[in-house]
This record gives C-alpha cells, sequence and structure tokens, in this order.
C-alpha cells in the first residue's frame, strides 16, 4: 500500500508541474484534431482504397492514436472491447479473443486480424495470441475495425469483419522509453529507435519486455478468488523485438515491417489443482509492401510470413505428467492489387493472392494425437465503386472467389448503395452480402479417446481399440448471408451519429458432435452440424465535441440472435451479449482525463453451455500529463471500482489493475 501512495504522489507531482509544454508534440496533434477532421481522414480497410468514412460500404469505426495512448486500456483487445458492435473476453491475460456482432466465442476464425495488411491469425484455429503479438501501442496510428461480412474483400477469416491495425512510418516514430508498473507485479519495460534521412529512408526498432502477472504461490488471498473450476494464478513473461523499414523514390514507395517475441506463460500450483502448467510460445511475422505507379492507378505488391511455435508442459508433484507441442502454424502470403484511379465515375480495384498454410500438432500423450497438414489458397478479387449525381449516389459492387486445395472453391458477393441525403451530413447505406470461414486445421480433425489420436475429417473410416469402425466426416467451410441498413449523421462540426442494423444468418454452422460412441469409447468431432444462426441488432454510435479540449462517447449495442437445429425447433441463441452499453469522456487541461465505462449482458458460451457469465459493468479511468519536451506520464485503472468478475465462465477473474506509465522521448 505504501509503495502505491509513493507512486500516486510522483503521479501528481509531474502533472503540477509548471514546465512549458512540448511545441508540434505528437499527442497535441491529435488533441487539436476536430471531428470534423477525423471523419475527413481517409480509411483504407472497408474498400482497400482510400476513401472517406462517410463513402465506406462497410460499418467502420475508428480508434484514433489519441485513444490508444490517452485511454485507460493497455492492450488491443480491451480497446476494441469499447467499439460499437464488438464482443469480446478474456479467459487469461494471454488467452482473450474478440469479434462482431455476439460471435466472439471458442477462439475461430470469425474476424479477421491485420497489421497493415498482413493477417496474424494462427493457421492451426484461427485465432490471435494478442499479448504475444510483436507490436507497441507506442507504434500504432490508428485502428480501423469494420463490422460485418468482409470475404468479399478478405476471403474466409473475415467472416463477420476485419481489424486492420494501421502502424506508424519509421519517419513518424521517434526515440523513446517507457517502464508501465503496476498491481500484481505487472511490469513493461520499452526502448524505441528510430532515424530517417532526406533521401526517403527511414528505419525503426523496438524492444520490449512485458510481465502480466508475478510468479509466486497461488496460496493467498488472489487465489482464493480465482476461478472456482481451477484456482489458478496465471502470469506470463514476454520478450519482443520489432523493426520498420521504409523506402521512397519518386512515387515508388517501399516497406517491410515485422517482429519476433519469446513468451513463457504458466498457472502456478493452487489447493484444487497442485499440477504446473507451463507454456512457451515464439511468433514471428514479416510484411514487405511495395505500391508502383502503373498508368492511370496504382500496383500494390505484399509479402507476408507468419508462424507460431508453441510447446506445453505440465508437472505434477514435481514430476513430468504431459506434454503438448504446436509445431508448426506458419503462413505464407503474396497479395497483387491494381487500383485503378477514378475513370468516368468508377473507381476499379482488382486483385489477387496465393497463400500456403503448413500447420502440426504433436501431443506427446498415451495414445498420441498429432497431425501434419498443409492448405494452399488461390483468390481473385474485385471491386467496382460507381459514383452517380455527383457523388451522392454511390454503388459498391464486390466479389471475391477463393479456392482451397482441400476444399471446394467459394464466391462470396457484396452490393453495397451509399446515398447523400443532405450535402454529406447525412449519409444512408444499404447492404447484402455473403461471408464464409473455412474450417481451421483444429477443426479438421477428430478427437478420438481411445486410441486413433487426431483423425483427419477427410479420412472416412479408422478402427478404434475395440474394432469399432469410425466414419469421418470432412468439414465445409461456414456459410453466412448478411443484411445492413445503416444511417450515418454528421449534422454540424462537432457531433457524429452511426445507427447500423443488421441480421446476420449462419448456415452449415461447425459444432461438437458425438459420434460412435460406446461403453468405453468417446469419439468428438468438429463438423457442419445443420444449425442455423440468426443474429439480428441495432447498434448505435454517438461522438461529440464540447470543446477542443472536452470530447464524449457513447455507444449502444442490441443483439438477439436465434438457433434452429434438424429437429426444426427455434430456440434462443445465448452465445451473445443481449445488451451493452459503453461511454466514456475525456478532457484536456492541466492534467488530461480519459473516463470510461462498460455495461455487457449475461451471456453463454456455446462450448462451455453450462456455464452462463452474469452480466457486468467496469470503469476504467486514466491521468495523464506531458512534462516538458520530453516526459509523459499517465496513471490508469482498470476496473477502478474493483467490481471482480468474469469474462468466460473459467479461467482468470479479473479485478482492479493500476498502473503507471512513465515515457521519455528524445
Amino acid at each position: 500500500m505504501k509503495r502505491w501512495k509513493r507512486m500516486l504522489f510522483v503521479a501528481l507531482m509531474c502533472s503540477s508541474l509548471g514546465l512549458p509544454e512540448a511545441q508540434g508534440d505528437e499527442l497535441d496533434t491529435f488533441l487539436d484534431m476536430s471531428l470534423s477532421d477525423l471523419l475527413n481522414e481517409p480509411v483504407v480497410t472497408a474498400s482497400k482504397r482510400l476513401q472517406t468514412l462517410m463513402e465506406a460500404p462497410s460499418a467502420i469505426s475508428i480508434i484514433t492514436r489519441e485513444e490508444i495512448l490517452q485511454s485507460p486500456s493497455h492492450t488491443i483487445p480491451q480497446l476494441l472491447q469499447y467499439v460499437v458492435g464488438m464482443d469480446g473476453y478474456t479467459k487469461t491475460h494471454t488467452d482473450q479473443d474478440v469479434a462482431a456482432r455476439g460471435l466472439a466465442y471458442d477462439e475461430t476464425p470469425k474476424m479477421l486480424i491485420l497489421i497493415n495488411n498482413q493477417p496474424i491469425n494462427i493457421v492451426v484455429y484461427g485465432g490471435v495470441q494478442w499479448p504475444t503479438l510483436p507490436l507497441s501501442k507506442h507504434d500504432i496510428d490508428r485502428i480501423e475495425v469494420v463490422r460485418g461480412p468482409s470475404s468479399a474483400m478478405y476471403g474466409a477469416d473475415a467472416q463477420v469483419g476485419v481489424v486492420n491495425i494501421i502502424t506508424l512510418a519509421a519517419s513518424e516514430r521517434k526515440n523513446s522509453a517507457s517502464v508501465v508498473y503496476g498491481e500484481r507485479g505487472n511490469q513493461i519495460y520499452e526502448i524505441g529507435l528510430a532515424h530517417h534521412t532526406e533521401d526517403g529512408l527511414g528505419i525503426a526498432v523496438r524492444g520490449s519486455f512485458t510481465r502480466t502477472e508475478k510468479k509466486g504461490d497461488a496460496e493467498t488471498a488472489e487465489a482464493v478468488l480465482a476461478a472456482p473450476n481451477y484456482g489458478i494464478k496465471d502470469w506470463a513473461d514476454i520478450y519482443s523485438l520489432t523493426y520498420r523499414l521504409d523506402y521512397a523514390q519518386g512515387d515508388v514507395t517501399f516497406s517491410s515491417e515485422g517482429g519476433v517475441s519469446s513468451d513463457e506463460e504458466g498457472y502456478n500450483a493452487s489447493a484444487g489443482d497442485r499440477s504446473i502448467d507451463l507454456s512457451e510460445k515464439r511468433t514471428i511475422y514479416v510484411n514487405n509492401q511495395a505500391k508502383i505507379p502503373v498508368g492511370r492507378g496504382e500496383v500494390g505488391i505484399r509479402v507476408g510470413f507468419r508462424d507460431i511455435w508453441q510447446e506445453n508442459r505440465r508437472w505434477d508433484n514435481g514430476s513430468y505428467i504431459f506434454k503438448y507441442e504446436l509445431q508448426k502454424s506458419r503462413g505464407l502470403d503474396l497479395d497483387v492489387q491494381y487500383t485503378l484511379a477514378t475513370l468516368a465515375n468508377h473507381d476499379l480495384i482488382v486483385g489477387g493472392s496465393a497463400s500456403r498454410f503448413l500447420g502440426s500438432r504433436d501431443i506427446a500423450n498415451t495414445p498420441p494425437y498429432l497431425y501434419d497438414e498443409e492448405d494452399n489458397l488461390l483468390s481473385v478479387y474485385a471491386q467496382d465503386q460507381i459514383a452517380f449525381a455527383d457523388r451522392r449516389v454511390i454503388l459498391t459492387l464486390s466479389g471475391r472467389y477463393d479456392k482451397w486445395s482441400n476444399f471446394d472453391g467459394e464466391f462470396t458477393p457484396r452490393a453495397t448503395l451509399n446515398v447523400d441525403l443532405y450535402e454529406k451530413k447525412a449519409n444512408l447505406r444499404l447492404m447484402a452480402g455473403t461471408s464464409f470461414r473455412r474450417p481451421s486445421f483444429d477443426e479438421s480433425y477428430y478427437f478420438v479417446r481411445f486410441p486413433g489420436g487426431w483423425l483427419k475429417g477427410s479420412q472416412v473410416s479408422a478402427t478404434t481399440e475395440n474394432g469399432n469402425a469410425i466414419g469421418g466426416v470432412a468439414p465445409g467451410p461456414e456459410k453466412l448471408t448478411a443484411y445492413e441498413v445503416g444511417l450515418r449523421l454528421h449534422p454540424d462540426e462537432r457531433t457524429y451519429i452511426d445507427v447500423e442494423t443488421f441480421r446476420n444468418t449462419i448456415k452449415s454452422n461447425l459444432g461438437l458432435v458425438v459420434l460412435h460412441a460406446t461403453a468405453n469409447e468417446l469419439n468428438l468431432a468438429i463438423t457442419n452440424i445443420g444449425d442455423r444462426i440468426t443474429l439480428s441488432g441495432a447498434e448505435i454510435e454517438v461522438k461529440h465535441d464540447f470543446s477542443p479540449d472536452a470530447k464524449a462517447f457513447l455507444n449502444y449495442t442490441y443483439q438477439r440472435g436465434t438457433i434452429k437445429g434438424n429437429s426444426n425447433i427455434k430456440e434462443t441463441w445465448l452465445g451473445a451479449p443481449r445488451n451493452k452499453l459503453s461511454g466514456g469522456v475525456s478532457y484536456s487541461g492541466t492534467v488530461t482525463a480519459d473516463v470510461r465505462f462498460r455495461y455487457v449482458g449475461k451471456v453463454t458460451y456455446p462450448e462451455i453451455d453450462f456455464d452462463p457469465v452474469d452480466d457486468y459493468w467496469t470503469l476504467d479511468v486514466a491521468l495523464s500529463k506531458q512534462v516538458g519536451e520530453h516526459v509523459h506520464v499517465k496513471l490508469s485503472v482498470i476496473n477502478a471500482l474493483d467490481r471482480a468478475r468474469y469474462e468466460y465462465p473459467i479461467y482468470t477473474q479479473i479485478t482492479r489493475k493500476l498502473l503507471l506509465d512513465l515515457g521519455y522521448t528524445f
């Protein structure tokens, strides 16, 4: 307690110092940006080309650099949970999931996550290991969140949307160092170096160490409050190194960025479970992009690589009892796109992708469960935005064809009509489209307890220990049909309102079934179980600038779902919270204050349908101050009122987290 009194005293003293503030500081630039300026800033994710937010064919929200640096949130999933229409939860400090419109469950690839157009979803199961991403919030320019079917431009994993994390160019980064210290041993240390020359060359590197919780005996009051099913206290130590290289020569630009992280994490022993889980991960991603003017347009070429290696071990009373190894989860991508400048009221994009995916698991238990699989993808896509009546009416037609070596081809179309109702102050959007998700490598395998291990779904038969034959079923893509109506309002320079309604129907739903069970065997499979899930809802996003120094936002999401099985009986779908409300205010004076709240209704995740998550609300607060030209101080509190809760029915309980952030630029 005394330590935290000293930290609070230091933060308040830094905030009250009468030193001159930095002139032209990057944060001041964003503080001076009005809401109108923000709405005129181009977005790129909805159409893979620059356009204003009001003309985008999809529902889209922007998390600005100002929000990233000033908000109480220290992770990207925390930021995303404040976006209208976004669902998410924290299982553990290194196991989090987010997705749009009621589909954030079971870490399946329902939402595509990009870093500057580079996919980072894990090939084997489709989710994202957020904390182990080689990425610092200090290097992020903005985050664009597209809600709604996006397979027409991005393919399989973009079933309900895309999150594109757009980073700063090397020339926009600064030499910096920062330290974050928080409750229960939370620590983050970072140092970044950047340099650019007059001839268009820029390079930046950053190294970091993150500790989410302090290692230690779980026999504490904190452990007693941990999840009742497991009594666990989880921790992680993460080392990360990232780089960014930019070069421009005339109109030709090239960039290369990427990083590597090494992670050690685990669950300490507890009274309920004396075993100790330890996991080690190594994550790598590389993203190379070039843009070359050709004729009336521009050719973009991107070559990307992503890989994760993971090994889990368990000890019980000092004895090794279990090992699990994800040997590789690797993706190699080549994208080529031609963007044609406006020609006769047409904005045309054509492109193609070639990807190769490799995945393997090896679980050294008895019997062994393993697979080693590959899949290749060829795809082509096109989009035409046709403008009428001096761009007051814009029709966007998009389509993409994906052919996987292990699955039949999928064509996903999308059509959107944007109508300017009044002098670019009111825009009506009508959309209809389809999307899909490809079964992950994990979903293409059976788990058979006795004794066959992972049985590949495409293998039509296998013989169990008892001599029974098991018939295999290869899972196919999970398909979604969507209809949306949206109204964007910008009545004055200080107000923006976005109202969206949607109806998503998921066919060929992938789910868990029991096949060929006997008294001594349990055979589980992932297959297209035939359920039809329909999710309908409304989203309201309001942003208002009271003054250049005072800003506020308020979001409300309502979503209701039904599920109809083979019995043709319609039941209520409980896998999405019915109501969500979030909001916040920020004020920049002597001290910048950012206060946010969030309410999430009750939800029952389908993979653990016996244990619903109660509704909860939370309050997050941050106070920050620029001191002189070089020092930045932020004191933030997550769950400020310490209302202990679970966002997922088991694993880690969310309690208060107080963090002090000290940054220095040089």
